[in-house]
């Protein structure tokens, strides 16, 4: 009986084919491993005037995973930030487990000088100006090097909003995007290699796949507001971000920004943000962070001259708690 010839399979083609499998396993398993972090932002002088015991204390009471500190436009309170005590909290959060972000957004000064006044719109034509935005990151962390992540909040308003400047339209924005990110990504990691990076943008898939070489997290706004004429948002928000972002989950972790604060457009309930704290590990994105913690406790509300929300804080603590791996 004649027995059926099999063909050889080239030895480059098997080592080829061997190799492709073990990455996709690989992906699969480090995405299948990634930790779900259900997380908090603070304003940097929320999270300096607070005891770093009793922030450390609540965190861990509730057991988040994620603290988010939010610099807002370093350069305009620049003067006014306590780095000494923002990296002796960044310590403790991280010797208790937790992941901390620093979140950052445009300016155009010098780094390392306090600027006051209107920031004035971005042209990231302008070599000055994107070395000056990157120096600021990197300013921001050689004050405080022991951040797990830093991100760049979304510069895109401002600099869509410079129309007079020729070579920006020309160029386009997502050119100059691309061209800024990647003299960012190049700039941190030869001076702070450890700390991974993200930027915070709208929920838009193909602009966060056309940065996505030059980032490691990925950070979509998120806004948690009602429409005008109502005060809940009901289900689906995060849904949405999900259903977005979800192939940019084999890239890396999606986190998306929560804002919850819009000034007196500032419409959601406690119910709205459980359900969006919960919808966001049912449809398996990496984490989220609310922002901002001050706006929960209430005291937002006592310093500005506008009707807020009322949170029921326990309500959301208890989510917190309920969202956390179990501790085997």
């Amino acid at each position: 009986m004649q027995r059926p010839s099999i063909r050889p399979v080239p030895v480059v083609a098997l080592a080829l084919a061997l190799l492709a499998g073990f990455a996709f396993g690989t992906a699969a398993t480090a995405q299948r491993k990634r930790p779900f972090l259900a997380g908090i932002c603070y304003t940097v002088h929320d999270a300096q005037q607070q005891q770093e015991k009793h922030v450390v204390e609540w965190v861990t009471k509730n057991r988040i995973g994620l603290v988010a500190i939010d610099f807002f436009g370093i350069a305009h309170s620049y003067d006014r930030i306590d780095f000494r005590k923002i990296t002796r909290l960044v310590k403790r959060l991280k010797k208790a487990g937790v992941t901390v972000l620093a979140d950052y957004r445009t300016s155009t000064s010098k780094p390392g000088v306090a600027h006051r006044g209107e920031a004035p719109d971005l042209c990231l034509s302008d070599e000055t100006v994107r070395a000056n935005l990157i120096g600021w990151g990197i300013h921001l962390l050689d004050k405080c090097p022991d951040f797990d992540i830093l991100t760049i909040y979304n510069p895109l308003p401002t600099f869509e909003r410079n129309k007079e400047c020729r070579p920006c339209k020309k160029a386009g924005s997502r050119k100059l995007l691309r061209r800024f990110f990647e003299e960012f990504a190049t700039a941190m990691r030869r001076h702070h290699p450890r700390v991974k990076l993200g930027a915070v943008f709208p929920a838009d898939p193909s602009l966060y796949r056309a940065l996505a070489k030059h980032l490691d997290v990925f950070c979509p706004f998120c806004s948690l507001i009602a429409p005008e004429g109502e005060t809940a948002c009901g289900p689906g928000v995060m849904k949405r971000v999900a259903r977005d972002m979800r192939a940019l989950r084999k890239v890396g972790p999606v986190i998306p920004l929560v804002k919850l604060y819009w000034k007196q457009a500032t419409r959601n309930t406690t119910d709205d943000i459980v359900h969006a704290m919960n919808e966001a590990k049912r449809e398996r994105l990496d984490g989220f962070f609310l922002w901002y913690r001050s706006l929960l406790t209430g005291d937002v509300a006592r310093n500005v001259r506008f009707p807020l929300p009322s949170y029921d804080l326990e309500k959301i603590e208890t989510c917190y708690r309920a969202l956390a791996p179990r501790k085997r």
